[in-house]
């Protein structure tokens, strides 16, 4: 009888471990079946796809934003057909200007009355290319150069920053249709207000960003000369430099030596009415010296140490 409690749990313990056996294998089997059953085994199952990147990939020749400007200094004889033909092929190419200042009347063939034309122009990226190509003419090239901006993240952070403040804008809506109390309402239209300040002042510089991305700036300072550089640089050398440097002195120079004559020849009829006025007053002084405005005065002897022991 003893042995009767030691006995029954033995027995109990059995029947446990028998149950839960039963209980794992109908688990795999009801796992196995369904694998079956789906056609798909667990190697074979799809994985968890992965999470999007919150920053977007850029095509590195498609998305980039690029910023052209172009500048330009010309010299050219024929001063209106040049000007008329940068304009012409300007419209070609649907560019337009942005601003235009001239100076000079070209009455005259000095250098005060040389004509210069300043211009600003917004020529299409796409087109540029083919506007360069064309629009110089007969024109001379002096000076060219070309200045680029990245402004990929600039325009990429503004759109995003856009996007935020316009679902932001969205949600205030909601709110200030849902609200009833006076207090919240005032809040609401308060923050609504400075989110669209936002949107706004974003809008705008994305607009002013794409317009400069998808028209490039080309400046062009064209000048009427009388004679054209009649070298042009092909290469950066030293030697075209010294070249060219020393044509610009000479035609300097001789610039100097007519704006010169020519301001001699403007004061010649000053001279002749002032001529009578200096030889009368030369005559006076002759006569009598004491009109004379600028008097000389003796310089002062030193004493001699003679008169210094006085």
């Amino acid at each position: 009888m003893r042995k009767q409690p030691f006995t029954l749990l033995i027995v109990m313990a059995l029947v446990f471990m028998l149950v839960f056996a039963g209980c794992s294998s109908s688990k795999g089997k009801s796992a196995a079946s369904n694998g079956v059953s789906n056609g798909i085994s667990a190697e074979q199952a799809p994985s968890a796809p992965a999470p999007a990147s919150s920053t977007p990939v850029l095509d590195a020749a498609k998305d980039r934003k690029i910023i052209q400007r172009l500048f330009y200094t010309m010299e050219t004889k024929t001063f209106m057909e040049t000007q008329k033909h940068i304009l012409d092929t300007m419209t070609k190419f649907g560019g337009y200007v942005e601003g235009m200042s001239q100076t000079g009347s070209g009455e005259t063939q000095d250098a005060y009355s040389a004509r210069r034309v300043d211009m600003i122009l917004r020529v299409p990226s796409k087109s540029l290319e083919n506007f360069v190509s064309e629009f110089v003419g007969d024109a001379v090239v002096i000076e060219n150069r070309l200045e680029t901006e990245d402004a990929t993240e600039q325009f990429f952070d503004t759109e995003a920053h856009l996007k935020t403040l316009r679902i932001q804008e969205e949600r205030l809506l909601k709110l200030l249709e849902q609200s009833v109390k006076l207090e919240d309402m005032i809040v609401l239209e308060s923050r609504l207000s400075e989110v669209r300040y936002e949107i706004e002042n974003l809008q705008g510089t994305l607009n002013k960003l794409s317009q400069l991305v998808n028209y490039s700036v080309v400046t062009i300072q064209l000048a009427e000369v009388k004679d054209v550089l009649k070298i042009q640089v092909t290469q950066n050398s030293y030697f075209n430099r010294a070249l060219e440097t020393f044509m610009r002195s000479v035609q300097n120079l001789f610039a100097f030596v007519e704006e010169l004559s020519l301001g001699l020849i403007g004061i010649a009829p000053l001279l002749i009415i002032l001529a009578p006025f200096v030889f009368f007053y030369r005559w006076i002084i002759k006569r009598h010296p004491q009109y004379k405005i600028f008097k000389k005065t003796a310089p002062q002897k030193k004493p001699t140490e003679e008169e210094l022991k006085k």
